[in-house]
């Protein structure tokens, strides 16, 4: 494993439901992240964290030593280390239509320099009963590969890149044959019947297939998924973030950390943590490598115009 002075880690976390307003399943999960010790960790599932003076939100940020910000409605949130980064904004939600709005955040790392592109971390979560609401979703959280013109506290313009990780309530695109992915699930294996149609469309044919738009729009939008990417290069297959159960079908993945392809050169692996004993969702741990991330990010400035 590569020494952590020589890496960013980043990490995305479905906490089922907040631990259910239990402390003590919440204490269980910090530890479990306090494991991986990520630098950036994208969060769904803030239920009732913006309650209390944000109190759950205050907890989380202590218990994790990191800085703490919440999306509207509290269902996601986003957390950063303070040493590794400086914060220069958090973004409103692209529309109003999102159901569970995204945590967006500006950052630049500080190793690159105060001159370098920064990072616009999304911590993202889509529909979970609808296809058609997801694709637009997907469509919405792309704006933020788009932010060309990012003006810094000195007044500079910069080209951000995007870091997103987001439960999707979807499926990977494109053949898992091809790409070392989990197949993907029968949709008659999903017994659950209101659960099948929220993750299928249909097909050409007239039954039901798996909904894989979503990823599709963010991949076409230019954001690479990191796990995929990982995979590619070690020969080893991705993991599941969600196990298999008697109404959701076979295990899946539909958690992902995806990233502007500028930033293809710097991920090193991507891994999946259990974390059934506290979630329904696994944790996803995507590792940079700190020199390649500061020499992307310290570069000639992107697509600025």
């Amino acid at each position: 494993m590569m020494d952590s002075q020589n890496e960013i880690v980043f990490a995305s976390f479905n906490f089922e439901q907040n631990g259910f307003g239990d402390r003590k399943r919440r204490e269980r999960a910090y530890e479990l992240i306090n494991e991986i010790k990520p630098d950036v960790l994208f969060r769904q599932e803030m239920n009732g964290a913006g309650a209390n003076g944000r109190a759950m939100l205050n907890e989380a940020a202590e218990a994790l030593q990191m800085d703490a910000f919440l999306g509207e409605r509290s269902c996601t949130g986003l957390f950063v280390r303070g040493g590794v980064f400086t914060t220069v904004e958090q973004w409103p939600t692209p529309h109003p239509l999102m159901t569970m709005p995204p945590t967006a955040v500006t950052a630049q790392l500080r190793a690159a320099g105060p001159e370098s592109m920064p990072l616009i971390l999304v911590a993202g979560h889509l529909s979970y009963c609808s296809p058609e609401l997801r694709l637009i979703e997907a469509g919405l959280v792309t704006t933020f590969n788009d932010k060309k013109r990012i003006t810094m506290p000195d007044g500079s313009v910069r080209r951000g890149l995007m870091v997103l990780g987001v439960d999707a309530n979807s499926y990977p695109s494109g053949s898992a044959l091809a790409t070392g992915d989990l197949p993907l699930p029968p949709m008659d294996e999903v017994r659950d019947r209101p659960h099948r149609a929220h993750r299928s469309r249909r097909s050409a044919l007239g039954g039901l297939r798996p909904d894989q738009e979503p990823h599709d729009r963010l991949v076409t939008a230019g954001l690479d998924d990191v796990a995929r990417l990982c995979a590619a290069r070690s020969g080893r297959r991705v993991g599941a973030t969600m196990n298999a159960s008697s109404s959701h079908g076979p295990k899946t993945r539909v958690d992902w950390i995806m990233a502007s392809s500028p930033l293809r050169s710097v991920w090193t692996r991507c891994d999946v943590v259990d974390a059934s004993e506290v979630s329904d969702h696994h944790i996803v741990v995507a590792r940079a490598r700190l020199s390649e991330l500061i020499a992307v990010l310290a570069g000639p400035v992107l697509d600025v115009g």
